[in-house]
């Protein structure tokens, strides 16, 4: 694996991320199944509705995310991109690694699992730690 060096603020990190996943972005992720799926929903309330919530609770990673789209966006929406940062697998820093569902396999270091459940009226969510037989934190809130 490649070592990569990144400063600055958040948003120059993301920039930097994306720079340097530019090529897997397009020749990989968007040919995926996964990938098809969130570009599905981008527009959905679900998707606007998580998206508000990682701007409130998470208002870090959205500035990452932000330069991050920066390099990501020649051919997708900044949603997109937002989308598929709520959902990523892999994660070096302490924060969640956003899945489908609490026991989806893994072969990385996951240091939590947070699981949305999504309806017409409520997005709610759960906190799983590494053993993931009991959610840590569990919350949610009525989509407007």
């Amino acid at each position: 694996m490649k070592k990569i060096d990144i400063s600055g603020s958040l948003s120059e990190i993301g920039l930097q991320l994306g720079e340097f996943g530019r090529e897997a972005w397009h020749q990989k992720l968007t040919l995926t199944s996964l990938w098809q799926t969130v570009m599905t929903m981008q527009s959905s309330a679900q998707t606007h509705a998580m998206r508000a919530a990682v701007q409130t609770h998470y208002p870090q990673i959205w500035q990452e995310l932000e330069g991050l789209a920066q390099w990501l966006e020649n051919h997708h929406p900044f949603d997109a991109t937002a989308a598929k940062g709520i959902i990523s697998d892999k994660h070096d820093a302490v924060l969640p690694i956003y899945r489908l569902a609490a026991d989806d396999p893994d072969d990385e270091n996951t240091l939590a699992t947070a699981v949305f459940t999504l309806d017409a009226n409520h997005v709610r969510w759960q906190i799983f730690g590494i053993n993931r037989d009991a959610a840590e934190s569990q919350g949610g809130s009525a989509l407007m």
